[in-house]
């Protein structure tokens, strides 16, 4: 049998106390996590973005009501109609788990007035801009990475005419 000295006593209170910090530390997580989950996170996301709305709209302003230009990856050609993936424009504050963006698919019809363009950062020409020259439909192909105008609403429209489509290569 074990005699208790005065050094054993000492490492058996520290190791009691340690234990005891252990068990409040987890007895207090454990209240604080059920407190949480009865106050609700909804309650809790629409307390702070009711307070950090006005900062995250001066950080990330919301894109305009009337989108009449985009970027976007072409997806598919057929004829004179094209498809083509882009970032979702309700989808514009960062993601902070670092997901990709939420892509969008819209249909670009191009007419006889759409000009085509290929801007070639690559080359310059005389006034130092990139060289510029016209492109036909059969010279995009599926994923080239595009800037489409239109008069139309792009946020809206599923469907549009395109005014000129740019192909910026460098």
């Amino acid at each position: 049998m074990e005699i208790m000295t005065p050094k054993n006593k000492k490492v058996l209170t520290i190791l009691s106390l340690i234990l005891l910090v252990v068990v409040i530390f987890i007895v207090g997580f454990w209240a604080g996590n059920q407190i949480g989950m009865r106050t609700g996170t909804a309650e809790g996301v629409q307390t702070a973005e009711a307070q950090y709305k006005p900062l995250l709209n001066v950080a990330f302003p919301e894109p305009p009501a009337v989108l009449t230009q985009t970027r976007a990856k072409i997806t598919g050609i057929e004829g004179s109609t094209f498809t083509i993936s882009m970032d979702d424009p309700n989808d514009y504050l960062p993601h902070l788990d670092g997901s990709p963006k939420k892509q969008i698919t819209k249909t670009v019809v191009i007419n006889p007035g759409t000009q085509i363009i290929k801007l070639d950062y690559s080359k310059m020409d005389k006034s130092g801009m990139p060289l510029q020259s016209p492109l036909a439909i059969s010279d995009l192909k599926t994923g080239d990475i595009v800037t489409v105008t239109t008069n139309s609403n792009i946020r809206t429209d599923n469907t549009f005419v395109a005014n000129q489509i740019t192909l910026a290569v460098y």
